[in-house]
């Protein structure tokens, strides 16, 4: 269990059950006993940032327009 976490830190429960096969309850369970705590970020571990920026411009022209002609 230590170790897929370690492999897995940002993983939901659901995943590593999957990967574990046992249930999200067994996982929860495992993690609390073991004195895990989840991993704040900042960020979302599984965002692109390509596609972020590409709609961030895509946004920021739209609004533009939207004021100069409006």
């Amino acid at each position: 269990m230590i170790e897929d976490v370690k492999r897995y830190p940002d993983d939901y429960n659901y995943e590593g059950a999957r990967r574990l096969n046992c249930s999200k309850t067994g996982i929860f369970n495992a993690i609390k006993r073991l004195g895990i705590s989840q991993k704040k970020t900042l960020e979302h571990p599984k965002a692109c940032l390509i596609k972020r920026a590409q709609y961030q411009s895509k946004l920021y022209t739209t609004r533009l327009s939207y004021c100069l002609y409006g």
